[in-house]
């Protein structure tokens, strides 16, 4: 009993080494996609940050499914629910991120960068507890 408590626990804190791995990697690359749009090729903020996180998302899907929870028996719900997670977790970022920039006239990129922070935690939440939650859904 108490070997099977470590062995869990060894686990949870291995794949939450790797989810922090994968997001910061995948931060990274959204805010290069998003920086490299607007700052090199002038692109709309609007459309320079959901073309961000639409490359971003499908990194971390990849990743996250593989390497973190290596869950590949339920791929139909788990791309699902992965992109049921993001659109709620996104459309919380764009809120803010609009609202920072037009209602309260903070800095374009400082408003990038905090609802990237608001982004990634909602996600986090949303992947551990939802979408890929262990369950048999047989």
């Amino acid at each position: 009993m108490q070997s099977n408590m470590k062995t869990v626990q060894n686990d949870l804190f291995c794949q939450i080494i790797k989810f922090s791995i994968v997001g910061v990697l995948n931060t990274a690359l959204t805010l290069s996609v998003i920086f490299i749009l607007t700052k090199k090729l002038h692109v709309f903020y609007i459309t320079a940050n959901i073309t961000g996180y639409v490359i971003g998302v499908m990194n971390s899907f990849f990743w996250n499914k593989i390497w973190v929870f290596k869950s590949g028996n339920y791929y139909i719900w788990e791309l699902g629910s992965f992109w049921l997670n993001v659109g709620i977790c996104y459309l919380l970022q764009l809120g803010l991120l609009i609202t920072l920039k037009e209602e309260f006239g903070i800095n374009q990129d400082l408003a990038i960068v905090a609802g990237m922070v608001m982004y990634a935690g909602c996600n986090f939440l949303g992947n551990r507890l939802f979408v890929f939650h262990k369950r048999n859904l047989t």
